[in-house]
Formats: structure tokens, C-alpha cells, sequence
């Protein structure tokens, strides 16, 4: 049967399963195998010698007469010498001058804007100053012993310095600390003291609610470097809270009381609605239940210990290192100066960057960092010694601000947005020393900011701060003996002085600025005989100078506990003293103190209770007792 053969053919032509595996295994080998392709190779590849040769032969057709096409070509293309002196000819006629119409000029010129104001969308920073640069941080840094934080509850040590980002609490235990708050100011950290850091912001950012930092136990220092107008540091106690814009002020928890002293400008303590204010070598106690705030000077024999000489010394350190900060950051933040060949590119790239802002808001705000822009680039200027250079941008800086106010009016944005900005820039030149180049123009920028013709700074605020300061540089003269440098101290302080017989000034400027002119006083009193530059410098103050040093009168009546409680504390400050002779110079300076205080003879009999019977401090407080009568 056909069907049945063909259908045997097909079986045995079929191989079975395991022969079709094992011939596929073969075939797989052979073509896996690299031999084959490299024997492959090697059959195609021509020799080195059947290389030469064709190489030869392709050479010499190319040489030939007969491949010469691409020459005869260039040849046909080429001019002959009389075509060229003609086509010379007439370029070089080309390259004449000749008028070109003012719509030409336009067109060129609005191109050019065109192509800068794409480069100054495109990439900005080739012109422009950068927005932000690198702040300061909050920095706390162990500076002796054991140091110790508390993260999420727990208790932790740091020895090393370390960058604080939140809300934190610390402690030193037989350590101490220092802790840098941006270039605001700084906390230092007694052995055996305990703070809690709330507000971590840079002045002058909005504040949380709150404080600064809380004072939990033992002794701290703080020093301020912020204007008046600026957010000030806030210490809050157990027995009130600390203010402290500019100077040197050191707190201490001692029982139930906390200790206040100023050693440079001065310090408001808060306690309800009682408003105590401090200035320079003046001390207070204060209590719970708004107890205490007696004003007296600090003891002399302070002044010579340790805390107050090393944290003075490192005050004047860091202010330095403040002030160079707060130059390189200026510096940084000017961009090119008008000493650069791009300074008219930059202006150009500021204008057309103004320009093309359409949003009103965000308009009003690159305004106002252009005129920043130009006291940033003062401060550059007189940082590298060009104080004349430094003087025509502050110049700039107040026109600018002027044609913000007068472009914008006066509304409640522009006022806040200026506001800012001047805090700003006063915070940011708030290290600078009296001498120091940089002050010239820290009085430049609160003076512009004072002529605005919107309410950004009070000028009687303004006043203040410079008439302090200069009393404060006519003091420093004095000191030294340079009856030149106090003769133009008093002449800046001059224009100032008259608001001491106004109402423009707070009572805690009036304060500083007599307790600075009893100095002076005192001063000129010691000096009378240097000289008649001085006897003039003194002729010219006497209408301002007080006759004594102010002494700042409790408004109220003391309660019996207030009485005893101040004896107490006289008491302990002369037993401190184990040596009769040091005991009676303590308590003859503590009956001084108590000069013209209304109690004092409540507080001088509580104390002759106090005091052992028939000793020599109990008869010097009997006699001073009698010596009221």
C-alpha cells in the first residue's frame, strides 16, 4: 500500500528525539567554538604584501593624470590675478564709512538689549549679586569641662562643637559654654549652669512667641549686637525677663533672686508690669513676686575678677570677628564694583532685570535689593580703603530707597518691605566700632532711613543711637587724653545733646546717655588742668553735664519683707569677707550705695539687728543711723 510505505519512509527518515538532541548539541559546539571565526578571519584577511600592493595601486590613480579631477576643478574655480585685484578693489570701498539712517541704530541697539536681557534671563548670575548667601549659624561650643544637651528627653554630652537646628536644653557641669546666636550675639555658660534655647531665628526674622533662651539655674553672660529697632534678645527667669539689644550683660540665679549686671550699655528687666532699666556699671537684685530691682554700681573689686575681665576681652573679640563677617558677607553679596570694566554691564543687567519683572510685588522687592546692592558694594569699597568710592554708593543706596517711596507711594507694603530691608542692613553693619571705617557708613544707612519720607525708622529713635554713641566716643577720648578726637566727638555728639531737654527720647535713652555724660563729668573733672582745649571742652558741656552721677530712686515704698530681705543680702556680701579690714570697706560701701535711697533707714536698722552686738560694724551702722536723725 502506498500510504503504508511512504508513511515506513517517514519513520525511519525521522530521527528520533535523543538523536535530534545530540545533533543539535554538536552543531551548537562547533558554532560556540572561537576557532572557526578566527580561522575565518584569518582566510579573509589579505596578506602584508597583497596589502602593500593594493595600497600601491590605489596611490598612483589617484596621482595619475587621469584622477586629477578635483585639481582641475579648484583650477576652474580659482580667479585669475586681475579678477582678484578687482573683487580687492571693491571691498576695500565697501569698508568706507558711510551714513547709516537712526532707524538702523535703533534696530541695532534695541538687539542688543535684546540679546542682554536674554543673557540676563537666561543666566543672571554672569551680572547680577546673588540673592542668598551662606548665613551664620547657632553654634554651641564647649569651651571647658562636661557640656551636656538634651535630645528627645534624654541627656547627652558635647565635646565638640556643634550646629544647633531646634528648640534644645543645656547644661554644664563643672564645663562651660559658649553659644553663638548667628551674628546676633552670644550666651557664654558658667560651670554649673542650665538654659533652654527657644528661638534659633536670625534677626531681624520674625520671632516665635517666646523668648530667646530661658535661665534655669547658675550664671550666664550676654552680649547684644543689634540696633534698637531691631528684635532684641530676651532672657526670661524665674524673677523676670532680661532685654538686651547692644552691650555686655551678665545673669545669676543666686537662691531666690536673680542677679543683674551691666558691664557695657545697657539691659531692661521686665517683671509684670514694672519696667527696670540698667546702664553701664549699674547692678540689681530682683525676687519673686516683682520683688527687688534696686538699682546700685557694681562693687570695684568685680571689675578685676575673672568672669568680667575674660568675657570683656572675648566680647571685644567677637565683635571684631563679627564685623569681618558681616564685611566679607557684604563684600559677597555686591557682586562687581564700579571699579570693574562690567559695572555699567551689571547696571544694565539690573535694569532690564527690573524690567522684565512685571509681577508689582516681586518688582518692589528686586528695587529694593538693587538699592541694597549699592551699600553692599560701599562696604566693599571701604573695606578695600576707597572711602570716597564708599561714600557715592551710600549716596546711591538713599536715592534709590527715595525713588522706591516716591515710585510707589507710601502704602502699607512698600513701608513693610523697606522696614525690613533697613533692619537688614543695619543688623548687618551692627559690629561696627566706633574708629572702625565701617561705622561711618552704619550712621549713613540709620540716617537714610530716618530721611525716608515714609514711617520705615523714627527718626528721634535714630538720634538716640547716635547721640549714646558718640557720648560713649567722647568718653573712650577722654580716657585716653586726646583732647583732639574729644573735641570732635563733642561736636557730633553736639547735634544730639538738645534731646535730652525733649520728649523725643525714651526714658531708658535719657538714662544711658546721663549716666554716659556723669562720666564725661568726671572725666573733665580729673582732666582740669590738662590743657585749654579741655577747660573749653568742659565750658561747652556744662549745660548738659548733671551735677552728680544720676542715682535711680525705687517709686515705691518697701514692704518689711523687701527691708529684710535687702539686709539679708547685705549681711551675707560683707561675711564673704573673713578679714576685719576688707568686712568694714564692704559695709561703708554698701552704706554709700544706700546713699539717697528712700529706705535707707529701714534697711540700716534691719541691719543693725542683723550684725553681731558692740562690734565695729554694728557701731559704724548705729552711727549712720543716727547720722539720718
Amino acid at each position: 500500500m502506498p500510504e503504508s510505505l511512504f508513511q515506513r519512509l517517514r519513520d525511519d527518515a525521522t530521527p528520533s528525539p535523543e538523536s535530534r538532541d545530540r545533533i543539535r548539541a554538536s552543531i551548537q559546539a562547533r558554532i560556540g567554538e572561537s576557532k572557526v571565526f578566527i580561522d575565518a578571519k584569518s582566510a579573509s584577511s589579505p596578506s602584508k604584501t597583497a596589502h602593500t600592493a593594493v595600497w600601491s595601486r590605489v596611490r598612483s590613480t589617484i596621482d595619475s593624470p587621469g584622477g586629477s579631477l578635483l585639481g582641475r576643478i579648484g583650477a576652474w574655480l580659482s580667479p585669475s590675478g586681475e579678477v582678484q585685484s578687482l573683487l580687492r578693489g571693491n571691498l576695500l570701498m565697501r569698508l568706507e564709512p558711510v551714513p547709516v539712517r537712526s532707524s538702523y541704530i535703533r534696530t541695532k541697539w534695541v538687539a542688543a538689549l535684546a540679546l542682554v536681557a536674554l543673557a540676563v534671563r537666561v543666566s543672571p548670575v554672569l551680572f547680577l549679586a546673588p540673592q542668598t548667601i551662606a548665613e551664620s549659624d547657632v553654634l554651641l561650643i564647649p569651651t571647658a569641662g562636661s557640656v551636656d544637651i538634651s535630645l528627645n528627653g534624654l541627656w547627652q554630652p558635647v565635646d565638640t562643637e556643634l550646629t544647633l537646628r531646634d528648640s534644645v536644653a543645656m547644661r554644664t557641669r563643672g564645663g562651660q559654654a559658649t553659644l553663638l546666636l548667628h551674628d546676633d550675639g552670644t550666651v557664654r555658660l558658667d560651670s554649673n549652669a542650665g538654659i533652654t534655647l527657644y528661638d534659633l531665628s536670625d534677626r531681624p526674622e520674625p520671632a516665635l512667641d517666646g523668648p530667646t533662651l530661658s535661665l534655669t539655674e547658675g550664671r550666664v553672660w550676654v552680649q547684644g549686637l543689634l540696633p534698637a529697632y531691631v528684635r532684641a534678645l530676651t532672657v526670661t527667669t524665674p524673677y523676670g525677663d532680661v532685654i538686651v539689644h547692644d552691650g555686655s550683660v551678665s545673669l545669676s540665679i543666686e537662691g531666690e533672686q536673680l542677679i543683674v549686671r551691666v558691664w557695657d550699655h545697657s539691659a531692661t528687666v521686665q517683671q509684670g508690669e514694672r519696667t527696670t532699666t540698667l546702664v553701664t556699671g549699674e547692678q540689681a537684685r530682683f525676687g519673686a513676686n516683682d520683688a527687688g530691682g534696686i538699682i546700685s554700681r557694681i562693687p570695684d573689686s568685680a571689675f578685676d575678677e575673672a568672669w568680667a575681665t575674660q568675657n570683656l576681652e572675648r566680647d571685644a573679640v567677637h565683635q571684631r570677628e563679627v564685623a569681618q563677617m558681616q564685611r566679607e558677607r557684604s563684600a559677597a553679596k555686591a557682586g562687581i564694583l564700579p571699579t570693574s570694566p562690567l559695572y555699567s554691564v551689571k547696571r544694565v543687567a539690573e535694569q532690564v532685570d527690573v524690567l522684565l519683572t512685571f509681577d508689582s510685588d516681586a518688582k518692589l522687592q528686586k528695587q529694593i535689593d538693587v538699592a541694597s546692592t549699592r551699600l553692599n558694594e560701599a562696604v566693599a569699597l571701604v573695606s578695600e580703603g576707597n572711602s570716597t568710592g564708599g561714600t557715592v554708593q551710600v549716596e546711591e543706596y538713599r536715592q534709590a530707597l527715595q525713588a522706591i517711596v516716591n515710585g510707589s507711594g507710601a502704602t502699607g507694603s512698600v513701608q513693610f518691605l523697606l522696614r525690613q530691608e533697613v533692619a537688614e542692613n543695619a543688623a548687618g553693619l551692627s559690629a561696627a566700632e566706633r574708629g572702625d571705617a565701617l561705622y561711618s557708613l552704619k550712621k549713613a544707612v540709620l540716617e537714610a532711613s530716618a530721611d525716608l519720607s515714609v514711617d520705615v525708622v523714627d527718626d528721634a529713635q535714630v538720634q538716640s543711637i547716635l547721640l549714646v554713641d558718640t557720648l560713649d566716643a567722647l568718653n573712650d577720648a577722654l580716657r585716653s587724653g586726646d583732647a583732639i578726637a574729644a573735641r570732635a566727638s563733642y561736636e557730633a555728639a553736639a547735634l544730639y545733646l538738645p534731646l535730652l531737654n525733649g520728649d523725643t527720647t525714651t526714658p531708658e535713652v535719657r538714662k544711658e546717655a546721663r549716666a554716659l555724660l556723669a562720666q564725661v563729668s568726671d572725666q573733665l573733672e580729673q582732666a582740669r588742668d590738662a590743657g585749654a582745649a579741655i577747660q573749653q571742652l568742659a565750658d561747652d558741656l556744662q549745660p548738659f553735664l548733671p551735677e552728680s552721677a544720676p542715682v535711680v530712686l525705687v517709686a515705691e515704698p518697701l514692704s518689711d519683707e523687701q527691708v529684710e530681705m535687702l539686709a539679708s543680702q547685705i549681711l551675707v556680701r560683707i561675711e564673704r569677707f573673713t578679714q576685719p579690714r576688707p568686712r568694714f570697706n564692704q559695709l561703708i560701701s554698701e552704706i554709700k550705695q544706700l546713699q539717697a535711697h528712700p529706705n535707707k533707714g529701714r534697711i540700716l536698722r534691719q541691719l543693725y539687728h542683723l550684725l553681731p552686738g558692740q562690734d565695729i560694724l554694728s557701731r559704724e551702722v548705729r552711727q549712720a543711723i543716727q547720722d539720718l536723725r
